[in-house]
């Protein structure tokens, strides 16, 4: 039989398990490395988040500062479809932010916001939200809606609205009646009024009066800036919203806005009034060159809707524009529920 091998030399055991050793060493050090640089790349996503929260916060603060420094007369005269930059008051002293509002229709907007880290401007979150202005909308069949009848037609008049400026602003006055002519009264069928009239259905009904749009009566008048006292006479009011709780006698001056009057209005002077009048108990004038321009409301069907009496007259020109802007401040800004997003770039 051969001899059995020679065991290798104690160097070669040596140097094997040395070879062995770095080996390892080299391998724990890899996965040391590795687990470095795992803990740095989780620390910094941690970072980011954490970061990328914050600026979601900014531009939260961002969105509600917008609605809340709504500027009803720059946004009323911004054009359907496009944008304008406005600066807001950086919620996030590390971060710079700017916003945009949109104008997607009559009243729909998309108010949008972008925060960028100072120092790290690869770090930046955006975000958005619809807004919708609540503002009352009134109907727009006539220079006056009356629930009854209106005359005589000697001393209350209608004068046909300004084309040229309702297309200027982007709205069109109504039709209607015979040749197309410009119906100055609408009534319901049965009742009485000077021509150019339409007796309409729409003039009988409680809602037109008390319903306008998404905005009721009684929401309106809770916006109200003023309220008259049930004195003897006033001046005619200037503001969005002014509200009578009882009858109410205007004795001089012009006017302007929304004038609603729970009970009888009565004109007794030389007064002018641009916007909407809705008074709920008719409308009575008993003074000469009374002129409303915008909309009139009379919710009353008896004795008269509107009248003039003794020496008493009044003209009514129909105004889209105008009924459109006085409805337009009485407006309140809201953003539309469940829709939004925040997306993190």
């Amino acid at each position: 039989m051969p001899p059995p091998p020679h065991p290798p030399p104690f160097r070669e055991r040596r140097g094997f398990a040395l070879l062995l050793a770095l080996v390892t060493l080299g391998v724990a050090g890899m996965f040391l490395v590795a687990g470095f640089y795992a803990a740095r790349l989780d620390d910094r996503a941690n970072r980011l988040a954490r970061r990328i929260a914050q600026l979601d916060g900014a531009n939260a603060a961002a969105l509600a500062s917008l609605a809340a420094a709504w500027d009803s007369a720059a946004r009323f005269a911004q054009p359907v479809g496009t944008s304008a930059e406005l600066s807001v008051a950086p919620p996030d002293p590390g971060a710079e932010t700017r916003a945009r509002i949109t104008r997607l229709s009559m009243f729909l907007y998309i108010a949008a916001v972008r925060s960028r880290d100072r120092t790290d401007t690869t770090i930046a979150a955006g975000a958005a939200g619809l807004l919708r202005v609540e503002a009352p909308e009134f109907p727009a069949l006539a220079a006056s809606l009356a629930r009854g009848d209106v005359g005589p037609a000697a001393r209350v008049q209608s004068f046909p609205a300004d084309p040229a400026a309702a297309r200027a602003c982007g709205l069109a006055p109504p039709g209607g009646g015979a040749g197309g002519v410009f119906p100055g009264f609408a009534v319901p069928p049965g009742s009485m009024a000077p021509l150019p009239s339409v007796q309409t259905a729409v003039a009988g009904l409680d809602s037109t009066y008390r319903l306008f749009g998404p905005v009721p009566l009684d929401t309106l008048v809770g916006r109200s800036v003023r309220e008259l006292p049930p004195v003897q006479g006033t001046p005619a009011p200037v503001g969005a919203v002014t509200v009578a709780r009882g009858d109410l006698t205007l004795t001089w001056g012009p006017g302007r806005g929304i004038l609603i009057v729970l009970g009888r209005l009565t004109v007794a002077g030389p007064v002018s009034f641009h916007g909407v009048v809705l008074a709920l108990g008719g409308l009575e004038v008993t003074a000469p060159g009374v002129m409303v321009t915008g909309l009139v409301l009379a919710g009353a069907g008896a004795p008269m809707a509107i009248e003039a009496k003794g020496n008493g007259n009044i003209g009514l020109r129909f105004d889209p524009c105008l009924v459109a802007d006085v409805a337009w401040h009485a407006g309140v800004v809201r953003p539309v529920a469940g829709w939004g997003w925040s997306p993190a770039q």
